[in-house]
């Protein structure tokens, strides 16, 4: 429990670019693009430690990345890393997904869900982060052009994320098995998976269009 406030008050100790869990979104939308600028916004939901984003914020220096995740001590580590190599394009937001509505996020460019919980049992199957509970925050907070990359070592989510994407109009630019990386870009997850010899499946989507 100690470990745990200590994480909760470190995050709070950095407001500068770190967002806590329960600030006011209505502050949020001015502190997002306060930081940002008129950069394109890229977001990680379920972030982890930001191990991805970090390797995208020198590939990517005019792009600006948020990771969002809901548990203090892996946002921590992330900002830690982050303000170690004195990045300046990647902030982080402590919060779930489902609560991510609640928030005017700028118009998104990519958004990424990597190695997301699979929650394989099906009376489980609303809470899969490609469920038809999150597409539409999805599709609320991408850009007209803005795409949505999923990428897992679970063909039984890989498959579901198919046909949902499919039911709710979400158009697929690219599937594949076993999607190669490099790895320096690979989360702890990935990395993880693939010395077990996992394949790792990727899925690339676009959302349908807004009316009108």
């Amino acid at each position: 429990m100690r470990k745990k406030k200590f994480y909760i008050k470190a995050v709070y100790d950095h407001p500068d670019r770190v967002f806590p869990l329960h600030g006011d979104p209505d502050v949020f939308r001015g502190w997002i693009d306060r930081l940002r600028g008129p950069s394109p916004l890229v977001v990680e939901f379920g972030a982890g430690t930001g191990d991805f984003l970090i390797s995208q914020t020198e590939r990517f220096p005019d792009q600006f990345f948020l990771a969002v995740e809901v548990k203090p001590d892996r946002l921590y580590k992330g900002f830690k890393k982050a303000e170690a190599l004195g990045l300046k394009n990647i902030a982080f937001l402590q919060a779930d997904v489902r609560q991510m509505s609640a928030y005017r996020l700028p118009p998104v460019d990519i958004i990424y869900l990597l190695f997301s919980d699979p929650w394989p049992k099906d009376r489980h199957h609303l809470r899969r982060l490609s469920s038809e509970v999150f597409l539409p925050i999805y599709r609320s907070h991408l850009s007209d052009h803005g795409s949505l990359v999923l990428k897992t070592d679970s063909r039984p989510l890989f498959e579901y994320s198919l046909e949902m994407f499919g039911q709710h109009g979400w158009r697929i630019d690219a599937s594949r098995e076993d999607f190669q990386t490099p790895e320096d870009e690979q989360t702890a997850y990935e990395k993880k998976f693939r010395h077990q010899k996992k394949p790792i499946f990727y899925v690339k989507a676009f959302p349908p269009r807004r009316p009108g």
